[in-house]
């Protein structure tokens, strides 16, 4: 009898435990209060930040690698290029799921749905969907709308 009550309890606090982790990892740490600059702040540790700002780097590199490209006429590369930020550079690292619990569900919408574009642009070239300039610059001014609305809404702030 004393096994099943603490079967029972510990089945609970692991649903507790689960329902806590999910919503944090869903709705992450909220701070609806605006600064001065009229941006929400999201608190990160230093090692969080850095790992973020590399990742926005590195996707402002490969948009100006996709402008060489474009030159070039060189649709394979653009592919390629599209590709390597697309959803397989998401969760590389082992901080990102700590990173996930701290964001507020737009910027994680904004941020993964950045990541799922790049696949797209590389599905579309690839599928003979995109065969002109000008399809690429729309679909790259879809993909850098995320950014500047990301970056109009949010700040990263250090903990």
């Amino acid at each position: 009898m004393k096994i099943k009550i603490f079967l029972s309890i510990s089945l609970i606090l692991n649903m507790l435990f689960l329902i806590v982790f999910f919503y944090f990892f869903v709705f992450g740490k909220k701070s609806f209060k605006l600064d001065v600059d009229g941006r929400y702040p999201v608190k990160l540790t230093p090692e969080e930040r850095n790992h973020i700002l590399k990742e926005m780097r590195f996707l402002l590199k490969v948009i100006n690698q996709i402008n060489g490209a474009l030159s070039q006429n060189n649709f394979e590369e653009i592919a390629k290029l599209a590709e390597s930020c697309g959803m397989k550079m998401v969760g590389k690292a082992e901080e990102e799921t700590t990173i996930m619990l701290k964001l507020p569900l737009p910027m994680k919408r904004l941020g993964l749905g950045t990541h799922q574009h790049c696949d797209e642009i590389a599905e579309k070239i690839r599928n003979g969907r995109i065969k002109e300039f000008a399809q690429i610059h729309q679909e790259i001014k879809i993909l850098t709308d995320k950014c500047v609305a990301c970056h109009d809404s949010y700040k990263i702030i250090l903990e």
